[in-house]
C-alpha cells in the first residue's frame, strides 16, 4: 500500500475516530484504524465492535491495499505536522512509514485483514433527513439520557418512527425531553429504536447543521446513517422503553411565561446556596412575581425574585436547579412556558418549537 492525501483531510477524519476507538480494546487490534487505499480513494475505518465508522476522503494511489495504524498516535502526529500532505505506505509486515515534507515516522502496523469488517444491516427500513433536523432532535434530547443507569434502556435515546412522524425521546426519570418533525416518511408499521447515548454523542459531532439530506437505515438490532462520505454504524439497545406519555401533564391551566436568560441568571444564583445533601430550589408563584429560594444550614440562604404572569392563589414547588437549567438551556425562545398542577406532580415546559420538556418536583420540606 502507497498512498498520498492531504493532511487537513486525513485531520479531519481522524479526529472524528477518536471517541469511537476505544482506550482499553477487547482485542488489541481495535486501537488502530484501518486504512484502505483503492481508486483514488482512502477509506479510514474504526469500530469498538459496538459502534463502527468509515470515511473516505480523496488520494493519490501509488499502491493499492490495506493496513492498520494506532488511532491516538497517528491523530497527534497529523496535529503537530505542517505540510499539506502526507504520504502513507508500508515498510514491512510490522511498520508503517509515514512521509510529511523532508519529515519521516514510523508507526507499527498491523495486517488489513485481521481487522473486523464493517458490519452489514439486513433487511432496514430507511428514511432520509436533513442532517440540521436530526442533529437538532438529537442534541436537544440527549441530555436527559440516563448515564450508566442499572435500567439500562434509559441509557440511551428512543426513536419513534410512525406514519409521517419521527419522534426522540430521552428521560433519566427525574427530567424528559420529547421532540418530534413530520416530514413525507410513510412508514408502513411503527418503528421503535433505542439508540445508545454514547453513539448518540458520535453521531451528534458527525452532523452538521446543513440542509443536507443523510440516509438513515434502521432494523430491530441497528442503525446506520450515511451521507456521500461516511457511513457510521451502531448497534441498538434491547429492551422496552418506558411510557413516558404517562408521565407528561396533561393540564389546562394557564400557563406561566418565564423569562429565559432571566431565570437562568437568577437560578445559577440561588443554586449557590444548595448542597449535595439539600439540592433542591423552592419556586414560589405569587400574584405577579415569581420567587426562588434555598437554604443551607452550612452553606446560608438565598432568595431571588421575578416578575411573571402569574395570578390566583400562591403556590409552591420545588426543583433540582441542575436539571431545571438542562431544560432552559436546550429550550430556544427567549420566552418559555411553564406549568404544574401541584406541588407534587411534573412540571412542563414547552417554547414554539415541537419541544416538550419535564421535571419532576422535589420534597417541599427539603428546602
Amino acid at each position: 500500500m502507497h498512498v498520498i492525501a492531504s493532511r487537513l483531510d486525513l485531520l479531519n477524519i481522524s479526529a472524528k475516530f477518536q471517541g469511537i476507538v476505544p482506550s482499553k480494546p477487547a482485542l488489541p487490534i481495535l486501537s488502530n484504524v484501518l486504512l484502505i487505499a483503492e481508486a483514488q480513494t482512502l477509506t479510514v475505518v474504526a469500530t469498538d465492535l459496538m459502534m463502527s465508522l468509515k470515511i473516505s476522503c480523496p488520494a493519490s494511489v501509488l499502491a493499492p491495499g490495506t493496513m492498520t495504524i494506532p488511532s491516538r498516535r497517528f491523530f497527534q502526529l497529523l496535529r503537530e505536522m505542517t505540510h499539506s500532505e502526507i504520504e502513507i505506505s508500508v515498510v514491512d509486515e510490522k511498520e508503517a512509514l509515514i512521509k510529511a515534507g523532508s519529515s519521516e515516522f514510523k508507526l507499527p502496523m498491523m495486517a488489513g485483514k485481521d481487522y473486523p469488517q464493517f458490519p452489514d444491516i439486513i433487511n432496514p427500513n430507511q428514511f432520509d433527513l436533513s442532517q440540521s433536523t436530526f442533529k437538532t432532535l438529537l442534541q436537544r434530547s440527549a441530555f436527559s439520557a440516563a448515564k450508566e443507569y442499572s435500567r439500562h434502556v434509559l441509557n440511551g435515546l428512543q426513536m419513534r418512527l410512525e406514519s409521517n412522524r419521527l419522534t426522540v425521546t430521552g428521560t433519566d426519570g427525574k427530567r424528559l425531553s420529547k421532540l418530534f418533525t413530520e416530514g413525507s416518511f410513510s412508514f408502513n408499521s411503527k418503528i421503535e429504536a433505542i439508540i445508545p447515548l454514547r453513539a448518540v454523542e458520535e453521531m451528534i459531532k458527525m452532523l452538521d447543521s446543513s440542509e443536507d439530506e443523510n440516509h438513515v437505515l434502521i432494523n430491530q438490532d441497528r442503525l446506520m446513517i450515511q451521507t456521500s462520505n461516511y457511513q457510521f454504524m451502531t448497534q441498538l439497545i434491547s429492551g422496552q422503553y418506558p411510557d413516558v406519555e404517562r408521565v407528561i401533564p396533561v393540564t389546562s391551566s394557564k400557563p406561566i411565561s418565564l423569562h429565559r436568560e432571566e431565570l437562568i441568571s437568577l437560578l445559577k444564583q440561588v443554586s449557590l446556596f444548595t448542597s449535595e445533601n439539600n439540592s433542591s430550589v423552592r419556586f414560589t408563584f405569587d400574584a405577579g412575581t415569581l420567587h426562588l429560594s434555598a437554604i443551607s444550614d452550612k452553606i446560608g440562604a438565598g432568595h431571588v425574585n421575578m416578575p411573571v404572569n402569574f395570578e390566583g392563589e400562591p403556590f409552591q414547588i420545588a426543583f433540582n436547579p441542575s436539571y431545571f437549567l438542562d431544560i432552559l438551556r436546550h429550550t430556544s425562545d427567549e420566552i418559555i412556558e411553564f406549568k404544574a398542577t401541584s406541588p407534587y406532580t411534573p412540571g412542563l415546559i414547552t417554547d414554539s418549537t415541537q419541544a416538550t420538556f419535564v421535571i419532576m418536583p422535589m420534597r417541599l420540606d427539603s428546602v
